[in-house]
């Protein structure tokens, strides 16, 4: 019998710059100023400066830079001009990376969702994660994101951690 050695890793990204909006407006705003949008509601991408964009819904956005501020800088200046159709949605999330071997496990364990089909990478799912309100994605190899009010941050990463321990006590980074 061959033994893995199950890892779960959860990373904290709240420190990166974000910016919401909505308004009938909003998808078309984003796409005159090169932002490539999902084209469907409830569904995310990557852009190729690393941006995450999440579309919520028909017409509200999360703009989360990865490895940049450009895009999310350039929204939030642009969103001063006051565009007609297109609101500012303030954001003060928790964001946090859940990456590793034995993340489906864990998830099983907080989420009534599913998140085993490849067919949920880049879905947005708005649910709950550990009792709390959450949106939440899949991406490739198992790394995914959620994302929730903030001052639910330390309940949920002891949370998440704790039930990680469980698994494996000496693999949770």
């Amino acid at each position: 019998m061959m033994q893995t050695k199950e890892t779960i890793v959860i990373s904290d990204l709240s420190h990166l710059p974000r910016v919401g909006l909505k308004g009938p407006q909003a998808a078309d705003w984003l796409i005159g100023k090169q932002i490539k949008v999902p084209e469907k509601p409830n569904a995310c991408r990557t852009s190729g400066e690393g941006t995450l964009v999440l579309r919520l819904g028909l017409s509200e956005f999360l703009i989360e830079g990865q490895t940049d501020q450009l895009t999310t800088n350039k929204v939030k200046t642009s969103l001063m001009e006051k565009a007609p159709g297109i609101y500012p949605v303030p954001r003060a999330d928790t964001a946090l990376r859940i990456s590793g071997s034995d993340t489906l496990r864990l998830f099983s364990e907080i989420c009534m969702l599913d998140l085993s089909p490849e067919s949920v990478i880049n879905e947005v799912y708005m649910t709950q994660v550990a009792g709390i309100s959450a949106i939440l994605t899949k991406h490739a190899n198992d790394d995914f994101r959620i994302w929730c009010d903030c001052t639910y941050s330390k309940y949920l990463q002891t949370t998440l951690s704790d039930i990680a321990k469980s698994f494996s006590p000496m693999n949770v980074t």
